[in-house]
């Protein structure tokens, strides 16, 4: 049973693609602040339920709440103020070639910020510092290695600070010590500014 303080529930869950189901009668609850990782071999619908409890898909079946809100079942309004509440970092960082790390950090605060732009830069650049590439800011993504790309893409992530972060698969294709140092960084950003992870790996 899900509570006031929970920022994630599901009840009765069935996920898949079409009419194949490949998860059923899931019926689980996330308190606010806490790490979920959901962890499977390769194709056992990892992402898919990631993006049904972030909304993004709606499920076959039962329900799942973000912020006490079926955003299978609410209107865009509501839908689109939830959705602004989250982050999300999916499989490779998906930052703009043409842009700088800054730039890719500022893009969702042009779009949903009313403040001035020098404010908007002084807010990107404490995200990147956040995730350890302050000093890698004004390279483009080219200019980075893998690891620093998937740090950025979490900075992107938490650029409209989200009560919640959900990751798809954010050390895939890395070294084993440049993962470890990603997985660090989660919990640290967690223990630092109480936002609640879902993380597939």
């Amino acid at each position: 049973m899900s509570g006031p303080s929970d920022i994630v529930s599901c009840a009765n869950l069935a996920i898949g693609h079409g009419r194949k189901v490949i998860m059923d009668r899931l019926t689980f609850a996330l308190p606010a602040g806490k790490i979920l990782a959901i962890v499977g071999p390769s194709g056992c619908g990892k992402s898919t339920l990631m993006r049904a409890l972030g909304g993004l898909d709606a499920p076959l079946g039962g329900n799942a709440r973000l912020m006490g809100v079926d955003l299978a079942a609410a209107d865009e309004a509501e839908r689109q103020t939830i959705l602004r509440r989250s982050g999300f970092l999916f499989q490779g960082a998906a930052l703009f070639s043409s842009l700088t790390l800054r730039e890719n950090i500022e893009m969702p605060m042009r779009e949903f910020l009313r403040c001035p732009r020098k404010e908007m830069r002084q807010l990107a650049e404490y995200k990147l510092a956040l995730v350890g590439l302050a000093d890698a800011m004004d390279k483009l993504p080219s200019e980075i290695s893998g690891g620093m790309a998937k740090r950025a893409g979490i900075a992107r992530a938490m650029a409209l600070d989200p009560e919640i972060l959900f990751l798809d698969e954010p050390s895939a294709g890395l070294d084993p010590i440049t993962s470890a140092g990603l997985d660090a960084l989660i919990l640290s950003l967690a223990r630092e500014t109480g936002t609640t992870f879902v993380v597939v790996t």
